[in-house]
């Protein structure tokens, strides 16, 4: 905890705390760093209702259902915060953008190694031709 310090200004007194920066922030919860074993299906299961083959699948179809779910619910978290609702939850808002990105990229790395082996297949089709 930070202590305070009482100083003398002019002819009154100042609270002064130390600043931010000299303690670590390891009170705030949203900046801890995420933990690098999670496990997607835990992960999803913890925020989403989703069955445990939705879950499990990892085409790209199965992930842009997924995506659209987690897009549903980062809109209607993001809604409950402008609104100051008393629901709203930081935690669950960061957790859910971090997944979001995290199947985005997954995703995009799929879509480009099925671009990739199709584009190899029509390379190697107009060869043979």
């Amino acid at each position: 905890m930070r202590k305070a310090q009482l100083r003398v200004v002019g002819k009154g007194f100042a609270l002064a705390a130390t600043s931010l920066r000299e303690e670590p922030h390891r009170h705030i919860r949203a900046l801890r760093p995420t933990q690098p074993g999670t496990d997607r299906r835990v992960a999803l299961s913890r925020l989403l209702a989703l069955w445990p083959h939705e879950l499990e699948d990892e085409t790209a179809e199965a992930r842009l259902r997924i995506l659209g779910r987690l897009r549903k619910a980062l809109r209607a978290e993001r809604r409950r915060g402008l609104a100051g609702h008393w629901t709203y939850d930081l935690a669950r808002h960061i957790e859910l953008l971090r997944l979001y990105r995290a199947e985005l990229a997954i995703l995009a790395h799929q879509l480009a190694g099925i671009a990739k082996a199709t584009a190899v297949q029509r390379l190697r089709e107009s060869r043979n031709s």
